[in-house]
């Protein structure tokens, strides 16, 4: 299953609250965010996309499950995205195994930061050639270091590279190779996590791929999630270790977070079907899964399986997003349970031990389907970005909580108004020291009678 893709105007503004997905009452609205009251501060990030036939060209955010979008301790803020040649969104990439490379277009990364709060950036900076394959990028900070990771082939498989910085951005280090799956095997787009500073600083990587596994004494190629470590800023890595439990079921799309040694990862599964439903062999029925290590990967938890779906009525459940602050465990992600796609959000105050009831997100009745959510948290200010579209139409919204996930604001429009018309899609979000919350996502508003232009663009929704 996968989102992307879009066209044509946007909604206007309007407002929503949180429900518990049983559809009971939520608590009380959080406490008044006045900044909410201002109006969003949104501009353009890029400026290549090319409608001509001979050069297509789209600057694209991807996988909300990876983070395009990181603030680190200094407030300086830092993006990174995929420049494709293509006009198409939809991708080949964003599926199980067997990957086909073949139908990959060339792909880019490139790099910005802006150190007066959004305001002003850099050049664009490209971290690497363009080539088939290339794409997925993702961003960490940690103190001075920033690091990049995305998928590029080799060999003819997709593989995970990173690059790092250790003064903000400025120089980066070579490209150094980070997953071990073998020949033949892709993985699909990582995710990325730093945790600490300075020499005891470590980097991890989750991904999934669909190397060879034994099941019930018989040989299954399909992916489960994988993890490494570096202990030296990415220049090394550490052979991977499997989070899922092998089932001959496909565990993918991993969000990861890491917090004091602890790691986090959550994906979407498909042991509760009947059949791989990837083979073609019944409808999916996706569920979202965790596991938690408390000591940096020496041993694991038990796997928590977090949505239930209806007896009888398998629907997609798909693609979360996680941030972690101490002990509190944030969680989003989107399910069709209702025919349409939406937004649900669910929360652990005790690290991951155990969560509370799931919650529907409210969306805007403008557009049938919620998507692609993002979440971020510092403290207890947890902010939560999303899409909805509905045919070609998308706009991005945004909702926050200043308790801790209790409750959460009206949703915000960020991409209202006659001069954005188009699709505004995959939003990546982001959280300051002084709580500013910062988020990019993908918008066709500059497209026109001579093509499509598929740009990025930058917003606050504090103004």
């Amino acid at each position: 299953m996968m989102l992307g893709a879009g066209a044509l105007a946007m909604a206007a503004c309007s407002s929503g609250s949180v429900a518990p997905a049983d559809g009971g009452a939520m608590d009380a609205a959080s406490p008044a965010d006045a900044s909410m009251a201002l109006p969003p501060f949104v501009q353009r990030l890029t400026t290549s996309a090319d409608p001509s036939a001979t050069a297509p060209e789209i600057n694209l955010t991807q996988w909300n499950w990876n983070r395009q979008i990181a603030v680190d301790d200094a407030g300086a803020v830092h993006v990174v995205w995929a420049r494709l040649g293509t006009l198409s969104v939809d991708l080949p990439a964003d599926r199980p195994d067997p990957v086909d490379t073949t139908q990959l277009p060339p792909g880019q990364i490139f790099y910005k930061r802006s150190t007066d709060g959004g305001q002003t950036w850099t050049a664009d900076f490209a971290l690497t050639a363009a080539a088939t394959g290339t794409d997925s990028a993702t961003v960490a900070t940690s103190g001075a270091y920033v690091y990049v990771l995305w998928r590029a082939l080799e060999a003819g498989r997709l593989r995970a590279f990173v690059r790092s910085s250790a003064d903000g951005g400025a120089s980066w280090s070579a490209p150094v190779a980070v997953t071990d799956n073998p020949a033949g095997v892709s993985v699909s787009a990582p995710a990325l996590a730093a945790d600490g500073s300075g020499p005891s600083a470590k980097l991890y990587a989750a991904w999934a791929d669909g190397r060879m596994q034994t099941v019930g004494g018989q040989p299954v190629s399909v992916k489960e999630i994988y993890l490494a470590r570096s202990g030296d800023h990415g220049a090394s890595w550490g052979a991977s270790s499997a989070v899922s439990v092998p089932d001959g079921f496909s565990s993918w799309t991993p969000a990861l977070a890491i917090w004091s040694q602890t790691i986090h990862v959550a994906w979407t599964d498909e042991r509760n079907d009947v059949a791989e439903c990837t083979k073609g062999a019944n409808p999916c029925h996706e569920e979202e899964y965790y596991r938690r290590s408390p000591d940096d990967g020496a041993t694991w938890g038990a796997e928590q399986r977090l949505t239930f779906d209806p007896p009888g009525m398998p629907t997609e459940s798909w693609a979360p997003s996680m941030a972690v602050w101490q002990d509190s465990v944030h969680l989003a992600y989107l399910d069709k349970r209702t025919g349409y796609f939406q937004v649900y959000y669910r929360r652990s105050t005790n690290g991951g031990t155990s969560f509370d009831a799931e919650a529907l997100i409210a969306a805007d009745a403008m557009f049938m389907n919620a998507a692609r959510p993002t979440i971020a948290a510092r403290a207890g200010d947890v902010h939560l970005t999303w899409f909805g579209f509905s045919t070609f139409e998308a706009d991005v919204y945004y909702s926050r909580s200043m308790d801790d996930g209790a409750s959460w604001s009206p949703f915000l429009d960020l991409t209202a108004g006659a001069d954005a018309a188009g699709a505004a899609r995959i939003p990546h979000i982001a959280v300051a020291p002084d709580h500013t919350a910062h988020i990019i996502w993908y918008d066709t508003r500059q497209s026109d009678a001579s093509g499509a232009r598929v740009e990025l663009f930058y917003g606050r929704p504090n103004g």
